[in-house]
């Protein structure tokens, strides 16, 4: 799976960035992520240097977010993260290509 420069989610096109970091929160407190989506912005942002596995992982992670949010569906962090895992784990072991 190649992540894509832009995908349609709920749609709406999300750009989908590279940063070197990804930080939240005001003040003192800033969080270190390894990604995040925007809804607001319609972006999602991935952080640079991770391993291939690893961004596709945080990408399906933060494509889950936007539609938890579109949708309101409520998803708690635990219950994304674990579906983003779950998904990856389907994609690679069914070996779909829906480019065919």
């Amino acid at each position: 799976m190649r992540i894509p420069r832009r995908v349609r989610i709920c749609g709406q096109v999300f750009d989908v960035k590279m940063q070197d970091e990804i930080l939240v929160g005001n003040g003192k407190r800033k969080e270190k992520l390894l990604g995040l989506c925007d809804t607001q912005s319609t972006r999602i942002l991935l952080k640079r240097g991770m391993s291939n596995e690893k961004k596709k992982e945080v990408f399906l992670h933060e494509c889950i977010h936007a539609i938890e949010v579109n949708l309101d569906l409520g998803l708690s962090e635990q219950k994304v993260n674990l579906l983003g895992v779950e998904m990856l784990s389907f994609l690679k072991d069914s070996r779909l290509d829906f480019n065919k």
